[in-house]
């Protein structure tokens, strides 16, 4: 049932994800998607894609890797994005996770291989999952209103079981949240 749905606009996550990059002149981006079949993924990325494209970047010149929403995903995916090296050049200066997992296997992936994070790739997560502010460097990310919308949860479960009318949200926003994985190109 429609009312008792919990949503976040992703596609306006997606948005300020995009927006973000941007604004830290980055124009070579990659992208590790989630699962195509993830309607929480296609909206994100479409957010995202819609800014690229109001800012006169092609989507066909954005690299994109598609990921399974998990740190050994965002692994095999840098992996991938390395081999496309031209000599030492990067295919990309920014590189756009749509979950924190595949960022946090992304990251450590590059500096692995030698890439410092954020000065030769700056890398943006999505979740705002708790270990990211105490990754090094720290994740950029998109934070999802989790607690916020566990609350109204449990108070539309109050109103429906103990007859209390307590507010109750239903659609929360996400917000960025900068942190070090992300600098001026």
């Amino acid at each position: 049932m429609k009312s008792h749905c919990f949503t976040v606009d992703h596609h306006a996550a997606g948005r300020a994800a995009a927006l973000t990059i941007l604004d830290h002149g980055h124009r070579r981006i990659a992208v590790v998607a989630g699962p195509a079949g993830a309607g929480d993924n296609r909206q994100r990325l479409q957010g995202f894609f819609d800014v690229l494209a109001e800012a006169g970047i092609d989507s066909g010149s954005v690299i994109v890797e598609e990921g399974e929403f998990h740190a050994s995903s965002g692994w095999s995916a840098a992996e991938r994005l390395l081999a496309r090296r031209r000599g030492k050049a990067l295919p990309m200066t920014a590189l756009f996770c749509a979950n924190d997992q595949m960022a946090m296997g992304a990251i450590s992936c590059l500096q692995h291989r030698g890439v410092a994070v954020p000065t030769e790739c700056s890398v943006m997560g999505y979740d705002d999952s708790e270990v990211a502010a105490f990754l090094s460097p720290r994740l950029t990310t998109i934070q999802i209103p989790i607690a916020e919308m566990g609350l109204n949860a449990c108070r539309q479960l109050l109103n429906a079981c103990a007859g209390m009318t307590l507010p109750v949200s239903r659609k929360f926003v996400p917000r960025l949240v900068l942190r070090d994985s992300l600098a001026r190109v």
